[in-house]
């Protein structure tokens, strides 16, 4: 074998390694594509359950905030220990 055969075989084999390693990548690209859509098509559930219990809570806080400046005692005292918690409550609608 001279030293050209041997050039020409190493060529050969290092332009297959990469081709190699580009369809290994590709493939291992597209299952973790896979991967992230089922995880996000996981997500949007709950994402649309927290939603809607976000509405639901910001319903039932305003409805508080509502007795509360009509001078309920008792929704006076929610709203003041929401306020403690950090709760922003919504103006009451007047």
């Amino acid at each position: 074998m001279t030293t050209r055969q041997a050039g020409g075989i190493a060529l050969v084999l290092i332009v297959i390694s990469v081709f190699l390693l580009v369809i290994f990548r590709t493939i291992e690209l597209v299952q973790d594509h896979g991967s992230l859509a089922e995880l996000r098509e996981l997500q949007e559930n709950a994402v649309r359950e927290a939603a809607k219990s976000r509405r639901q809570f910001d319903a039932l806080a305003a409805g508080v905030a509502e007795l509360a400046a009509q001078g309920d005692s008792a929704a006076k005292a929610v709203v003041d220990e929401m306020r403690r918690e950090g709760v922003v409550l919504p103006a009451p609608k007047r």
